[in-house]
């Protein structure tokens, strides 16, 4: 699904991507929430945020972080964020959102981290 400032695809079985531009406040978390709801199945055990246009984060925007890394986790899978820019990355940091391996520098590192997972299980 493709919105004005989220775009939310499956990039292959059971993994989606999301990318997000601008501040990821109420109004774009709830077009998060929209877009993720029409994308992640009960198959879905991966999902990657692309932050490289987030420019701000709201305990919102924490929230939807955590419920989804919460549901991917009972799922035996993994949300991971890429390309979080510094100030983003610290607020995450503050409200322990996700641990050190849970970011990456670049799509292809989270993309190699998938590839180890999936042929673990």
């Amino acid at each position: 699904m493709i919105d004005n400032n989220v775009k939310v695809v499956e990039r292959w079985p059971g993994s989606v991507f999301v990318k997000i531009a601008g501040r990821l406040d109420q109004e774009l978390v709830s077009e998060c929430e929209s877009a993720l709801k029409s994308q992640v199945f009960f198959k879905t055990k991966f999902i990657t945020f692309d932050f490289t246009d987030v420019t701000y984060i709201s305990s919102v925007g924490i929230r939807l972080i955590l419920v989804y890394r919460k549901l991917m986790e009972g799922r035996g899978g993994k949300l991971v964020m890429v390309n979080v820019s510094g100030p983003i990355k610290k607020a995450l940091e503050i409200a322990s959102v996700l641990p050190s391996w849970g970011i990456f520098a670049s799509v292809e590192e989270a993309d190699a981290y998938f590839g180890k997972m999936q042929q673990k299980s």
